[in-house]
């Protein structure tokens, strides 16, 4: 009997924990655009990031305002292109050094099917399209986070982990 119990209750742990995965991929949409990179020191404008329409449901529920979900996203890539010694700048428009945000994906999950975190159920997702534009030409990216956090230990919204891992690996993508 406490064989059965203790194999139940093993079982038991590994399901509810689940395999917590999270996958953040930078990829570029032109391939010949990747050695195109921001140099330590170089100013760079961060423009106003843009929203997909139809997004302003998911940004409401996850405790945002469009403008707020906007600016703590870009406030992330600013503080990261920092860390790496680019030096962000922040105006409404550029002809040329600048960045571009565009959301087009926001997926909360749900928290409760995070502890079955079999097949995906409770994943969260944040789709970034990145233009950048620099002397030495255009690069476009789309920075794609899904997956989940750390299992059913992240029953709550994961919104502000997602937009810090995307900046993360954005701006890791694109400086020298």
């Amino acid at each position: 009997m406490n064989k059965y119990f203790l194999s139940l209750l093993i079982v038991i742990s590994l399901f509810a924990g689940g395999c917590a995965s999270l996958m953040v991929s930078v990829n570029d949409r032109d391939e010949s655009a990747k050695e195109i990179k921001i140099a330590a020191g170089s100013e760079v404008n961060i423009l106003p990031p843009t929203l997909k329409e139809g997004l302003e449901k998911e940004i409401a529920s996850a405790g945002f305002t469009n403008d707020s979900f906007k600016e703590t996203l870009r406030k992330e890539v600013i503080k990261e292109l920092t860390s790496r010694g680019v030096k962000p700048v922040s105006v409404e428009t550029a002809e040329s050094n600048y960045i571009q945000l565009h959301v087009t994906r926001l997926e909360r999950g749900i928290g409760f099917f995070r502890w079955f975190s079999f097949f995906g159920l409770g994943d969260s997702f944040l789709t970034v399209n990145v233009t950048m534009v620099l002397p030495e030409g255009k690069r476009e990216i789309i920075a794609e986070k899904n997956g989940q956090i750390h299992g059913s230990s992240q029953m709550g919204d994961q919104t502000k982990d997602n937009i810090e891992y995307v900046a993360t690996a954005v701006s890791s993508k694109i400086t020298k």
